[in-house]
């Protein structure tokens, strides 16, 4: 009988330990997403700024694209002259975290390193993809779709995110995520929403200001916020009128803080 005993112990404990460890860590989760999202923010950031120098300082002709990525904590961004087919660089600019003017530190008509070659080769492919009107990617005529790469070791992942210039909506969703390895193979894409969100950048119930906003994940897209998320809600913070946003899953809440930059996610309860 003590044998039975000690044996069912065993059990409870073996299971016990086995649910605690396929159970996900949120902390661990939180930190991944907010990590990608800022990275993602700060070449969004960089490709905003180098469009607006572009525009007011540098006299450049044939602009067709803007690629951002950063290497040794710079952020650098090339400006991509000519054409798809034969395509060079016009000038490469490189920040820093403060996003200081660059105009020091630019480059005028250098050529591609082999990893800029793959990138713009990247590039290139998802634009092709882009053109099928019946392919994967799904246009939406009231936002444009910026590449944002990043490097990720013998891999390269390129998200496609919505951008506009409307003040009264912030823009989520129709978003995707491609995985390139070095050699600019793709290895996989996703959709991270099924479709355009758009969320009012000034909320009000009964005349009351909404101090939160909120957009919904059906069961096919990610249980948590996404990078790409956090990404948007950055890059206009400061044309909103609330203060933190909710992602609702089935399954998961994420709550992020917008002053503060603090992202937690929980498990939803049944009543």
């Amino acid at each position: 009988m003590k044998v039975l005993s000690s044996l069912f112990l065993h059990i409870i404990t073996f299971f016990h330990y086995f649910l605690l460890s396929a159970q996900p860590n949120l902390q661990q989760i939180s930190d991944s997403i907010i990590n990608e999202g800022f990275e993602l923010y700060r070449l969004e950031k960089a490709r905003e700024n180098a469009a607006v120098l572009i525009k007011n300082k540098l006299s450049i002709e044939n602009v067709f694209g803007l690629i951002s990525y950063i290497e040794n904590n710079a952020i650098i961004t090339l400006v991509l002259s000519g054409n798809e087919k034969k395509p060079s660089i016009k000038f490469k600019l490189s920040y820093d975290e403060s996003f200081a003017d660059p105009t020091t530190n630019i480059n005028k008509n250098t050529l591609p390193t082999s990893f800029e070659k793959t990138l713009i080769k990247i590039r290139n492919k998802i634009t092709k993809i882009s053109s099928n009107k019946n392919g994967f990617i799904t246009a939406d005529p009231r936002v444009n779709l910026n590449m944002v790469f990043l490097w990720r070791g013998n891999k390269i992942l390129v998200y496609l995110i919505p951008y506009d210039n409307n003040p009264v909506v912030i823009s989520f969703g129709n978003d995707y995520l491609f995985t390139f390895n070095t050699k600019g193979k793709l290895l996989s894409k996703q959709k991270l929403h099924n479709n355009l969100i758009e969320v009012e950048a000034k909320l009000k119930i009964k005349e009351e200001e909404v101090v939160s906003s909120f957009h919904t994940h059906g069961s096919q897209s990610s249980p948590y916020i996404t990078p790409s998320d956090i990404c948007i809600l950055l890059m206009n913070k400061g044309q909103v009128e609330w203060g933190s946003h909710l992602t609702l899953s089935p399954l998961y809440l994420s709550f992020f803080d917008l002053a503060t930059h603090a992202l937690s996610i929980t498990k939803r309860t049944e009543k």
